[in-house]
């Protein structure tokens, strides 16, 4: 069949559009009708060089950099990234795989990169003077050359603060370490938009280093993420900035079948530290071949159940190289901050990374006024303008995400995979419906044949996916991308973190320490209900769950969420009705809706989130999908 043919036989999705509002400016657009692209990724890496000096290796401890600076030689796979970009979707802040949303959280920037995620927002006010701070934080003026009033060169710093004297003071220490993470930040963790400035805004935030460790550097790093994957997707981008080492790591652990074979550690290499942060076991790995992204969009929408792990932090061989529990702010729905970049973090939509069954959600915040917000001109940037977001960033521990436990996979047939199936962009590629098809129909068809669901099969749904099979008659198949890799064993040289070259450390890196400022004295069990957090204003449309015809949540009417002018929202049968007011204007506080019931709340002795959990019945899972998202959202 030729490919016009299948595009018009074919439904990409989405079939419902009131979630993905922007698919007509949206990347996955142009890749349906038959045009490529290929992202340029904007990293920089340092030059090489010597390893910084003990005395600023051991400073960069105490302001929480300790670990990241460890994160050497991470080669970036730009196929990769252009392909996970294409299922991003800027609506939600979530990548839509064919089995679900899944996104980069907070859990996982504390973990793969080993900064501090807890403590104040990465936000204040920019003097004016920046080159003066220059000289009085680093010692030095740079030249004119070397900064535009708002940025710096990092080569300056490279060059300047090559190497640090055997008699320097301690004022000189902190010097150089206040560069070091200047360097870090401009060239590994906040990438520019050329990826060889660092923005001067955070020198201010570095003139006390033994109050570094208080900032929400994680927080900062995933809000500039979120927003280079929102700018990327878009139709007319051409390139992305951010961690993108944060991002290849993610999608490495969680998809296997895009991912190079991890070497081993022995026991002995993980107690000391060889393994932490995680994105470190991913050094020295090099590709043998050049990958197109057009195979890995392909294998990304024949994307398996079993394909995509959920939970990877929660292994035995991953857990034995994380020295603490990252804390329960990994659980928090709050704005990620950094200075005038506002994005939100959303773990109410991919509860399955924390182990906990996923409801359908709510519909997610509305950022459309802080997304505009550009960064040009940032010396004129107020805290004050965002007051509201830095609340409730402050309450972040009054806004925990709570949850049922779950352990396997959501039923093709289950409320949340039938609303989820009608929302989102199913397939990328013609390639990749044409394969998908296939594979998921004969999937499916086994499953039935098997007797792997407890949905009775009809004579109607078994012809309704043999005719969606017939209708993709020629199979595509390319290998996976994932046998071109190798690990490149380090030299015996000495460089420094990202160097472009081979890294090698003269003496064994000491045991782990504790991750940023802030000790964690108790784990968070999201499993334990408290009453759920205000959430953020909504917009006043709904979208509808397949089944029945029926709005969600049930006992709501339709387009009557709260924020909706004049709405009128009946918590659950049988109780009084709310009157919410017209909703706020995005300048003021958010809306607030009722605490759930104490009634509701599961008993304080569950488990553990990273206990193994046990899967509920797949014929309780509609009642149930009903009743708990109630119970999430009040």
């Amino acid at each position: 069949m030729a490919l016009p043919s299948l595009r018009e036989n074919l439904h990409t999705g989405p079939k419902d559009a009131s979630l993905l509002t922007q698919q007509h400016n949206h990347i996955s657009s142009l890749i349906w009708s038959g045009q490529d692209r290929l992202l340029r990724a904007r990293q920089c890496y340092f030059p090489p060089g010597p390893k910084p000096h003990e005395s600023i290796l051991t400073m960069l401890k105490t302001t929480g950099f300790g670990y990241v600076a460890q994160i050497e030689n991470v080669n970036i796979d730009i196929s990769l990234i252009s392909a996970l970009v294409e299922r991003w979707r800027p609506e939600t802040r979530t990548f839509h795989f064919p089995n679900g949303e899944c996104t980069i959280t907070l859990e996982d920037v504390a973990l793969q990169l080993g900064i501090p995620i807890d403590g104040d927002a990465v936000t204040g006010t920019i003097p004016s003077d920046l080159r003066g701070r220059c000289r009085e934080l680093l010692g030095a003026a740079p030249p004119k050359n070397t900064w535009d009033d708002e940025t710096l060169e990092l080569s300056w710093l490279a060059t300047k603060f090559e190497k640090l004297p055997n008699d320097a003071s301690m004022t000189v220490v902190k010097q150089h370490t206040r560069a070091y993470i200047l360097r870090l930040i401009g060239g590994l963790l906040m990438p520019d938009r050329l990826g060889t400035k660092v923005d001067l805004m955070y020198l201010p935030l570095l003139e006390n280093l033994s109050k570094v460790g208080h900032y929400s550097w994680g927080s900062a790093v995933l809000a500039c993420l979120y927003r280079e994957l929102c700018r990327a997707s878009k139709t007319g981008s051409t390139e992305i900035g951010g961690c993108l080492v944060l991002l290849q790591a993610w999608a490495w652990d969680r998809i296997p079948t895009v991912a190079p074979p991890l070497r081993t550690l022995s026991d002995d290499q993980a107690s000391r530290g060889w393994g932490f942060p995680l994105a470190r076991r991913w050094s020295q790995y090099f590709k043998n071949t050049k990958e197109n992204v057009r195979a890995y969009r392909l294998a990304l929408d024949q994307l398996d159940d079993h394909e995509f792990i959920w939970t990877p932090y929660a292994s035995p061989t991953v857990r034995r190289f994380i020295p603490e529990d990252p804390g329960e702010v990994c659980y928090a729905m709050v704005p990620l901050i950094c200075f005038g970049i506002i994005e939100w973090h959303h773990p109410d939509r991919v509860m399955r990374q924390f182990g906990l069954r996923q409801p359908i959600p709510h519909p997610p915040t509305n950022m459309d006024r802080v997304e505009g917000v550009s960064m040009i001109g940032r010396a004129k940037w107020n805290v004050a303008e965002c007051g509201t977001w830095i609340n409730l960033w402050m309450q972040r521990r009054d806004r925990l995400l709570h949850g049922r436990p779950f352990h396997g996979q959501l039923d093709q047939n289950s409320d949340y995979m039938r609303w989820y199936l009608n929302v989102t962009r199913r397939w990328i590629s013609c390639e990749g419906a044409r394969v998908g098809t296939m594979v998921f129909g004969v999937r499916n068809i086994l499953k039935l044949a098997k007797s792997e669901t407890t949905t009775n099969p009809t004579i109607t749904s078994i012809i309704h996916t043999c005719n969606e099979m017939i209708n993709v008659s020629q199979q595509y198949y390319q290998p996976l991308p994932s046998k071109n890799w190798q690990f490149v064993p380090p030299a015996k040289e000495n460089f420094r973190a990202g160097d472009i070259k081979n890294v090698a450390y003269k003496q064994p890196p000491p045991p782990p320490q504790p991750m940023g400022y802030y000790p964690y004295s108790q784990s968070y069990n999201p499993i334990q209900y408290k009453p759920p957090p205000p959430p953020p204003p909504y917009p006043s449309s709904s979208y509808h769950v397949p089944h029945n015809n029926a709005p969600f949540p049930p006992s709501w009417p339709h387009n009557s969420y709260p924020g909706a002018p004049n709405a009128v929202v009946t918590a659950k049968p049988g109780t009084a009705s709310t009157t919410y007011p017209p909703m706020v204007d995005m300048k003021s506080v958010p809306q607030r809706r009722p605490p759930v019931p104490a009634s509701t709340l599961a008993p304080a002795n569950a488990p553990a989130p990273f206990m193994p959990y046990t899967e509920t019945e797949d014929e309780e899972e509609s009642e149930y999908d009903s009743e708990f998202s109630n119970e999430l959202y009040g």
